[in-house]
């Protein structure tokens, strides 16, 4: 019998409530679609406040109880701005395949990155960051004959170079720290 290692510290707890928060989300989206668990094709997660190897998506798989064989993606390092690549991920998945439906999840547990300190910018990240969830199940096939559900036209985002320093992430003794 082999023993799991116990994950300690903030990547537990990214862990622990990343995987709640966002098959949470998950259900809740699979619900207001009509889709069981068992007919998802595809399933994408991003996220920037917490590493996982393999990905966050195998723990919310597991969950889930989707099939092993599913498409799936993590995303990781691109900021709570990576929602817009993830639906971008998740519609050339369909397009690709002509499969669905894609489950797309963003989810970002900024608790399990929380930095103590007086500092005022840190004061400010700890004060407006939170922990949250959000989920979407895409399908082309369900969209064209479904009234009601959105229909994607087209995807945008920019990079912005010259702000990188402005609002990031670094590691500063072995933890995650907003700038």
């Amino acid at each position: 019998m082999s023993l799991k290692p116990i994950p300690t510290g903030c990547w537990a707890r990214f862990l622990k409530f990343g995987r709640g928060t966002a098959v949470a989300a998950s259900r809740r989206a699979l619900a207001e679609a009509g889709v069981e668990p068992a007919g998802i094709a595809g399933l994408i997660v991003n996220t920037c406040t917490g590493y996982l190897c393999p990905g966050l998506s195998s723990y919310i798989a597991e969950d889930l109880g989707l099939d092993t064989s599913i498409r799936f993606l993590d995303l990781m390092g691109m900021g709570c701005g990576a929602a817009i690549p993830n639906l971008e991920a998740a519609a050339g998945m369909l397009a690709r395949s002509g499969e669905g439906p894609v489950l797309s999840i963003a989810v970002e547990i900024c608790s399990a990155t929380i930095f103590p300190s007086h500092e005022p910018e840190l004061v400010v990240s700890n004060s407006i960051f939170g922990d949250g969830a959000a989920a979407a199940v895409l399908d082309l096939k369900r969209e064209d004959r479904r009234d009601g559900l959105a229909k994607m036209a087209d995807f945008a985002a920019d990079l912005f170079p010259r702000r990188r320093e402005d609002l990031r992430y670094r590691t500063e003794s072995g933890r995650l720290r907003n700038t």
